[in-house]
């Protein structure tokens, strides 16, 4: 990605940086390839002018990765007639996102938070704020849809999702979505 003159340079290196850790985790991402990617190789300073360190880039990476989470799931929501529509459109959306980037890319936290949270509190923090902001979305998404017990139910339904994410990745495959979709209806209709 170049940077653009629209966007800042510290914009560019976290958008860059949140792709990258989307497909590589934080151990298969370096400073060297962010700042090649950011179309800024070789000038480390302009990094450190905005970030003092890789892990304080990857918090605010996974910050604007779940941000970005949020509006991708709300704009694949909106105007379906009822929940499990919502969640089908839902479903729909991520299973092409797979498909389209190889199985690089699925969830955009949960690569880090598998290899580093327990090593990096902070990180660790980014990582569930971001995934408990997923949660609590689908959450109210449901109950403004009419089902009951959102909370629990929509936490039920992100596991789904997130354990589907994971084997779509390591299979190569996204028979396991169409598990979730019957799912969600059961637990949506009971």
């Amino acid at each position: 990605m170049q940077v653009e003159e629209k966007k800042s340079i510290k914009d560019v290196l976290i958008e860059v940086t949140a792709q990258l850790l989307e497909q590589k985790g934080y151990y298969g991402t370096g400073v060297a390839e962010i700042l090649e990617k950011a179309g800024i190789k070789g000038k480390k300073g302009s990094m450190y002018h905005h970030f003092k360190t890789k892990d304080e880039l990857v918090v605010a990476a996974i910050n604007h990765a779940g941000k970005r989470q949020l509006k991708d799931w709300a704009r694949v929501m909106r105007n379906q007639e009822t929940a499990i529509k919502g969640i089908s459109a839902l479903i729909d959306n991520l299973i092409d996102r797979l498909i389209k980037t190889e199985f690089r890319s699925a969830c955009p936290v949960s690569p880090v938070a598998l290899e580093i949270s327990n090593q990096n509190e902070e990180i660790r923090k980014a990582c569930s704020n971001a995934a408990r902001k997923w949660e609590t979305s689908l959450a109210t998404y449901l109950e403004l849809n009419g089902i009951d017990e959102g909370e629990r139910r929509a936490k039920v339904i992100f596991n789904l999702i997130e354990g589907a994410f994971l084997l779509s990745r390591i299979h190569h495959d996204v028979e396991n979505w169409e598990a979730i979709r019957e799912s969600v209806e059961l637990i949506l209709d009971s």
